[in-house]
């Protein structure tokens, strides 16, 4: 029988001869010896050469990074050829010989890591590598704004009321309410906001002329905006006191036939002469320019100084649809 090595090369524990196969030195089959590492090597061929084949343990472990390793030096005529090295490719090592043992894994996210050293045949597997991290959490968008203004006429001088809306699906955690802040762009004047914190406010605008509004809505970590333009025109003898007034033209005397049951409002660019209504049933009453005149179907007595250069008629709502009103 052939004489095993004094020692593995693995641990330096002296190795136990077993049969696992008969045979003389150098013959076909050849014997084996079985080391205290657990690897079985098979003895040198004629000659009494010692074959350097890697046991289950992995006498020689092989190289890494991709270099194929032998691990004897000596491959036996009758023996069992053994290749201890391997070749490592992208992370996954391949041992010829000895069955495909992974020695890394490739992580999604991150880079291939190898685990460990590429075992040779019947070695141990390496450990697999720590994987990067992948993937994110979820991602905070600015909040979306619509800037508007709610009047179609507005004065120099009159709060205009102004609003927006705005929304934010995914809010910072922990959650934060929205803040608002309104600012002037540009404009010929200064501009009084009524709160310039809150969504819905009020602008005035000092003299005619065009403006831009910016509101601002932030979360805490972003902001969005939306821009508004304002055009501001000189005021009229209804603003302030109604919306969207029926032009009245005096070249003449003027009648609104009947009133109807529901609210009016008429205005004239030049200052009225004088005039009169009639059918009113209490509580229904007419102003001019603010002032209350008598529906009595009498000429009024007096009028009120003209208002932004003209005369402005309100009606309120009330019975008798036959109710009239007669300017000159």
């Amino acid at each position: 029988m052939a004489a095993c090595a004094s020692f593995c090369w693995g641990c330096g524990e002296p190795p136990v001869y077993s049969r696992v196969h008969e045979g003389a030195v150098g013959d076909t089959g050849g014997a084996a010896c079985v080391d205290a590492c657990g690897g079985i090597g098979a003895p040198g061929g004629a000659g009494g050469g010692r074959a350097g084949g890697a046991g289950t343990g992995g006498q020689k472990p092989a190289s890494t990074g991709g270099v194929t390793s032998t691990g004897g030096a000596t491959t036996s005529t009758g023996g069992n050829k053994s290749t201890g090295g391997s070749t490592s490719t992208g992370g996954a090592t391949t041992s010829t010989g000895g069955g495909t043992t992974t020695g890394g894994s490739k992580s999604t996210g991150g880079a291939t890591a190898t685990g460990g050293a590429s075992p040779g045949s019947g070695g141990q597997s390496g450990a697999a590598g720590a994987g990067g991290a992948g993937g994110s959490g979820p991602v905070n968008h600015a909040p979306t704004v619509n800037a508007s203004v709610d009047q179609s006429v507005v004065a120099a001088g009159w709060p205009a009321p102004i609003s927006a809306t705005a929304a934010d699906a995914d809010l910072p955690d922990p959650v934060r309410s929205l803040s608002f802040s309104w600012t002037a762009v540009s404009g010929p004047g200064t501009v009084t906001f009524g709160n310039a914190h809150a969504i819905a406010t009020s602008a005035s605008f000092s003299v005619v002329g065009p403006y831009v509004l910016r509101l601002s809505a932030s979360d805490g970590m972003l902001m969005g905006s939306s821009d508004v333009k304002v055009s501001v025109s000189p005021p009229e003898p209804c603003t302030g006191l109604c919306e969207k007034p029926v032009e009245v033209a005096l070249d003449s005397a003027w009648s609104s036939g009947g009133l109807g049951n529901v609210a009016a409002c008429f205005q004239t660019r030049t200052p009225i002469k004088g005039g009169n209504c009639g059918n009113f049933q209490s509580p229904r009453r007419l102003l001019v320019n603010s002032t209350a005149e008598p529906c009595d179907v009498g000429n009024w007595s007096s009028l009120p100084a003209a208002r932004y250069g003209g005369t402005c008629i309100q009606v309120s709502e009330g019975d008798y649809a036959w109710a009239f009103l007669t300017l000159w």
